[in-house]
């Protein structure tokens, strides 16, 4: 039985942004065309807001106290199942 294979994701930010108001949203993903797909939905959702920023962040992200590693290794899956 061979062992199930892997890949490695690195961390995505999305932050949505106006002069009062920013609300960030991530994900793990390939590459940055597959978080913006990941994304489509958050992103739709906050479109009024004038400034989007998108970002990679490999070595990790902290929030307030909680740490963001900036890769995972997960099991591969066709991608009509990811979530």
């Amino acid at each position: 039985m061979n062992p199930p294979q892997t890949e490695e994701l690195t961390l995505w930010m999305f932050n949505a942004s106006n002069k009062y108001f920013g609300i960030m949203r991530h994900v793990y993903a390939r590459d940055e065309a597959d978080a913006h797909e990941q994304a489509k939905d958050w992103i739709a959702r906050y479109q009024h807001l004038p400034y989007l920023e998108v970002k990679a962040y490999p070595s990790g992200f902290c929030v307030h106290t909680r740490f963001l590693p900036g890769k995972v290794l997960v099991p591969v899956k066709d991608k009509e199942s990811r979530v």
